[in-house]
């Protein structure tokens, strides 16, 4: 049995160094398990918000099928019968309508007054707040860490 060179040793000791690093420099880049950082703002998001916003996305699309059917957004709890995804509860309060998408997960809509838009709000535990704020199709995320804290769009990645 041969030993190793001292060359050797020391080629596999930068290998190591240099997978440590990019381990570390990996985990920098994707946020740790609290959440990530939104490329549109650099602000630290939940990583709780992409389940959220994924258990919503089959109600915007019963809402997007809705406008390219009648031209606009649906205004009552009505007008989303027999359209929503089983097990969504639509409730009217007024302007807006709850959407209760089970296991305590409540979505408030509020359809904008010229009928070519809507936002659709969701009040997290810890005091902050996601909307899907939609315009002529075209969504645009927001995030406040707490209800002192003004919107600004993020970016929520798909899971």
């Amino acid at each position: 049995m041969t030993t190793p060179s001292l060359r050797t040793l020391w080629w596999l000791a930068a290998l190591i160094v240099a997978m440590a690093l990019l381990g570390t420099l990996y985990a920098a880049l994707l946020g740790d398990q609290t959440g990530s950082r939104s490329a549109d703002t650099g602000k630290t998001i939940p990583s709780s918000l992409s389940e959220l916003t994924s258990a919503v996305r089959p109600v915007i699309a019963a809402i997007e099928r809705y406008r390219g059917e009648k031209g606009f957004y649906p205004v009552t709890a009505t007008d989303m019968a027999g359209r929503l995804p089983d097990g969504v509860l639509a409730d009217q309060a007024g302007d807006t309508l709850s959407l209760d998408l089970g296991h305590g997960i409540l979505w408030v809509y509020l359809r904008h007054p010229d009928g070519q838009g809507y936002e659709l709000t969701r009040h997290i535990t810890d005091g902050g707040s996601v909307v899907a704020e939609t315009e002529h199709g075209t969504i645009t995320w927001l995030y406040a860490e707490s209800d002192d804290e003004d919107l600004s769009p993020v970016s929520i990645p798909q899971s």
